[in-house]
């Protein structure tokens, strides 16, 4: 924090007054990378929509300070109570922007009202971040395409199921 202070040309005590630990600005400066890096698509259509996610995601984890700084940042959110907080707040921010994207879909009648909507965009964006932080493996444009497809088509076969 000192230096963070030293940096930003404050005093480490009005740096404390906004954030309470160093995880705590982390967590803000992902907010200000994921607001530049992951724009709120508008295609015209969900699925157009969640392949704009999902190349975002590739960007965000790519190119952003956010791929290097993930993996202690996630693991410190289960040692840290105010980092999980931080986080959870973040995650909760970024549902309700990303929700437009779904309440459209509502709109066109490409999804039902009654669709599990958190849990869409879960399995939507749950696959970057095992990839990333679990196995590993590349996070691509091809990945990106092929995970919007398989949860779309996926969501479409159960909606379909469910409304017969």
């Amino acid at each position: 924090m000192e230096a963070l202070a030293g940096r930003a040309g404050v005093s480490k005590r009005t740096l404390y007054l906004r954030y309470s630990s160093p995880a705590e600005v982390a967590v803000a400066l992902v907010g200000v990378i994921d607001d530049q890096t992951l724009p709120i698509p508008d295609t015209g259509s969900l699925r157009g929509d969640f392949h704009a996610l999902a190349l975002g995601m590739v960007a965000l984890l790519n190119e952003s300070l956010f791929g290097r700084i993930a993996v202690p940042l996630l693991a410190y959110v289960h040692q840290e109570p105010k980092t999980a907080a931080a986080v959870h707040a973040h995650l909760e921010r970024r549902r309700r922007l990303i929700s437009v994207v779904m309440d459209r879909a509502v709109e066109r009648g490409e999804l039902p009202a009654s669709a599990d909507r958190r849990a869409l965009l879960d399995a939507l964006l749950a696959p970057f971040y095992f990839r990333h932080l679990v196995t590993r493996e590349p996070v691509d444009e091809d990945f990106a395409h092929r995970v919007a497809d398989a949860v779309l088509d996926g969501a479409s076969a159960y909606i379909e199921e469910r409304t017969r």
